[in-house]
């Protein structure tokens, strides 16, 4: 697999987990969540019971804006309210009359549950008035304002998985490959999403592929790594009702175009529950081919490298392709028809800036205020146009206020991730899909090497670079990777850890390649069996710990090091912190490094045998 194709697949599915599990685990911390029956008399459930539409997404009912004034939590007031004015609590309407109940444990009571955001008999002298929103209409999808896909001509692709019962885990993922037309082109113009079992079924993507994919499948299977060959076309999550691409943009499919579709669906099965079945998947509408249809192709802007510290109310992370960037992706003027942010749940704003000549020209996209449980598409009329050596910026910003932990960028739901989707064309004039940067590099200085600070990393993570092998080899022969500290290993990671490649941004860089393979683990073992001894200027270092000027150099023994900010040790979960290199503290550092490194080296010797 190639290193941009690994770093596409795995940031798409940082995506997924977050979105799938947001709305499932908010159903589970109230009672009976995922059990309030459709006041509608629709029959099934109300799947999002603070939304004013029974699927979610767009704006609150009175118990949503409740729960979210409580925190997200089930609190007593909270269960003591009656957020829809029809005379019961929201803990009666619940099954927690007593308002006993805690996330974790079962449902009090299982019958007689209401709906606690919409005041019912919804025709009672009570409820007249109190329901000020369009309760009972059935929900819009996109093609009811998709005047293309309403046109004489418009074929429709039903593309679902085949009624079949959903794995009983907590997350699973399941993808379908199938043949497209091919007897001449279409475009395709607008995606609708089929979902038949909406408390498990959360997030799809549907990739196109050319013919060099493996042969569709018939049914479901689990999903394979590698998306060689395929490019993400759209996402489809909880509370979305579709994409239209409008009548003068698709994506090419068929004869020249893509010949197959994948389909991943993503499904978050937290109660485990067994026999629960279901068919869903997309509804695709195309027609044929037009010279006067632009070819789409989706980029990804963003930042794949996220290190958010907790406690803070605003942290702000920034990916950019600058004028080099598009220069090496961008062949020719490009036009951006439509954008998509997306951050998992402690994103609260977003937006992605096109910048030409140092100036700002517009914003691609801009949530002042976002909403992970509802996100938006941004289209654009007139398109806007891309040229090379344009600037396009990504700024992320993250709440971590109510967080007790460092987050990093991640396939779980506690991770983060920072990401934008472009829509553009023409299709010939886009060279590299993957715009993201990575730390302070952008996705061509990845792609190409470009060293950062002084550090060849391509070079440095190259297990068959001869430097490579030998600072390898000279690891293996000196340190340990049972715990153990021996005085050649301490000599030896001293002059390591002067390296460029370890220090900076560019370890950052080096530690995220090297943390992807078991013998980059290997080589991160060793190195740190001994305690790091870095220099710090004292002014920014180690503040108050030198007297007099601070040009003076002082020496800390990093005891809590994090090879994830080695700069900035502090900045992990580790309690010990930082201490000096005086006896007592030298004492107690050997100590706890003899205690954990034991617990460290046991899990990557586990990691490298898988």
């Amino acid at each position: 697999m190639q290193m941009g194709e690994l770093l596409i697949r795995c940031f798409l599915f940082t995506i997924i987990l977050p979105l799938t599990s947001a709305f499932s685990f908010y159903q589970y911390q109230v009672p009976n969540g995922d059990n309030v029956g459709d006041p509608c008399q629709r029959g099934g459930q109300w799947a999002a019971i603070g939304h004013q539409m029974i699927y979610g997404g767009g704006p609150r009912n009175p118990f949503g804006d409740a729960f979210d004034r409580a925190g997200r939590n089930w609190t007593k007031a909270l269960c003591l309210e009656d957020s829809d004015g029809d005379g019961r609590t929201n803990g009666q309407e619940l099954g927690d009359p007593n308002c006993v109940w805690s996330y974790g444990r079962g449902d009090p009571m299982t019958g007689n549950i209401t709906h606690p955001g919409i005041c019912e008999p919804l025709d009672s002298a009570r409820c007249l008035g109190k329901n000020n929103f369009d309760t009972c209409l059935t929900p819009k999808t996109v093609i009811d304002s998709c005047s293309v896909a309403n046109n004489s001509g418009i074929k429709t692709m039903n593309l679902t998985f085949p009624k079949m019962i959903i794995p009983p885990a907590s997350n699973s993922s399941l993808c379908m490959t199938v043949d497209a037309s091919r007897e001449m082109d279409y475009h395709l113009f607008a995606v609708q999403p089929v979902v038949d079992v909406t408390n498990v079924t959360y997030n799809m993507l549907l990739y196109g592929c050319d013919n060099t994919t493996s042969d569709s499948t018939l049914a479901p299977q689990v999903c394979q790594a590698s998306s060689a060959g395929c490019q993400v076309i759209t996402t489809w999550t909880f509370g979305q009702p579709g994409t239209c691409f409008g009548e003068t943009v698709g994506y090419r499919m068929g004869k020249s175009g893509f010949q197959r579709f994948k389909l991943e669906i993503h499904y978050s099965n937290r109660k485990l529950s067994s026999g629960v079945s279901g068919s869903s998947g997309l509804n695709l509408y195309y027609k044929p081919a037009s010279a006067t249809v632009h070819d789409l192709v989706t980029l990804r802007t963003g930042q794949s490298l996220l290190e958010i510290p907790p406690g803070r109310p605003s942290v702000t992370q920034v990916g950019v392709c600058n004028g080099t960037c598009t220069r090496t992706t961008l062949s020719k003027p490009a036009y951006i028809s439509h954008a998509l942010n997306s951050m998992h749940s402690l994103g609260v704003a977003m937006k992605i800036e096109l910048r030409r000549n140092g100036i700002k020209l517009a914003d691609i996209s801009n949530d002042a205020v976002y909403n992970y449980e509802a996100p938006s598409t941004r289209y654009h009329r007139p398109h806007i146009e891309l040229l090379p050596g344009d600037e396009v910026v990504t700024t992320c910003v993250y709440n971590t206020t109510a967080s007790k932990r460092w987050v990093y960028q991640g396939e779980r739901s506690a991770d983060e991730v920072c990401a934008g989707y472009l829509a553009v064309y023409p299709r010939d004039a886009v060279a590299m899909q993957d715009w993201a940067s990575l730390g302070n590099l952008s996705s061509s200085d990845v792609m190409s090497g470009t060293p950062l600070n002084g550090c060849d990393w391509k070079a440095f993570t190259d297990v068959t670079n001869p430097d490579a092998i030998r600072m390898y080899t000279e690891l293996t022969k000196n340190c340990n990777l049972d715990g153990f500290c021996r005085p050649e290993c301490q000599e030896l990671a001293n002059t390591l850890n002067r390296h460029p490649c370890l220090n900076g941004d560019a370890a950052r860089i080096v530690n995220h390649f090297m943390e992807s393979r078991r013998t980059g683990l290997e080589f991160l073992g060793r190195l740190h069996s001994c305690p790091r001894t870095v220099a710090h200027n004292c002014s920014t270092g180690c503040p108050g710990a030198c007297d007099g000027d601070c040009s003076q150099i002082c020496a800390d023994t990093v005891v809590g090091y994090n090879p994830k900010n080695p700069d900035n040790p502090q900045n992990n979960d580790d309690p010990v912190g930082v201490d000096g290199v005086d006896g007592a503290s030298s004492t107690v550092a050997q100590f706890w490094i003899l205690m954990i490194a034991p617990i460290v080296v046991l899990m990557i010797q586990i990691l490298i045998k898988l």
